[in-house]
């Protein structure tokens, strides 16, 4: 069993233009992650991904069931990689 794995860390929406908290550059970061996903997938690395929720309210951001807290559609999990 290999020892290796990428971890991708909230790549959420909320960090969109649209989200609450848009980050300069977000879209070529993804597309950057998207490529080290992709690669990964065809190698057979495992791919584990971190998603930011803030479950009690605490913040108006990363809400659960919102738009913002989902994870980019370029980089959404697939099959049964772990969330």
């Amino acid at each position: 069993m290999s020892k290796r794995a990428v971890v991708v860390i909230d790549l959420q929406n909320e960090y969109l233009p649209t989200g609450k908290l848009p980050l300069s550059g977000i879209e070529r970061a993804v597309d950057n992650a998207a490529k080290v996903i992709a690669d990964a997938r065809a190698r057979g690395i495992p791919v584990i991904h971190v998603r930011h929720e803030f479950v009690n309210g605490e913040k108006p951001i990363f809400v659960p069931g919102s738009e913002g807290v989902k994870i980019q559609d370029a980089v959404v999990p697939q099959g049964d990689e772990p969330v």
